[in-house]
């Protein structure tokens, strides 16, 4: 529920992995964050965006897991982390920043 109303939120054939709020872009509206399996036959995952100021669904990654190794995600500390690397957003689009930890 969202603003007195109830959406629905699947994964089109898969599961929600994680799921967490986060301000990508600043406006100081945390937004929903999910890592998600999904697919019909070939295995996918997927991290995406639901945007509760536009209330639109913005794709981070997906990769098709018959071609591309899985990866990991991780939140922490308000920092989103793909694989280990910090995963930013500028300038209209996202980046994967190495990290030292």
């Amino acid at each position: 529920m969202y603003n007195e109303k109830i959406y629905r939120f699947d994964t089109f054939g898969g599961y929600h992995l994680e799921l967490c709020l986060w301000d990508y872009d600043g406006n100081g509206k945390k937004d929903l964050v999910d890592f998600h399996s999904y697919g019909s036959g070939i295995p996918y995952l997927g991290v995406d965006i639901f945007d509760l100021t536009t209330m639109k669904y913005i794709e981070v990654l997906h990769r098709n897991l018959l071609d591309e190794k899985e990866f990991s995600f991780d939140y922490k500390e308000d920092i989103i982390f793909i694989d280990g690397q910090k995963l930013t957003y500028d300038g209209g689009r996202f980046h994967l920043i190495i990290q030292d930890k």
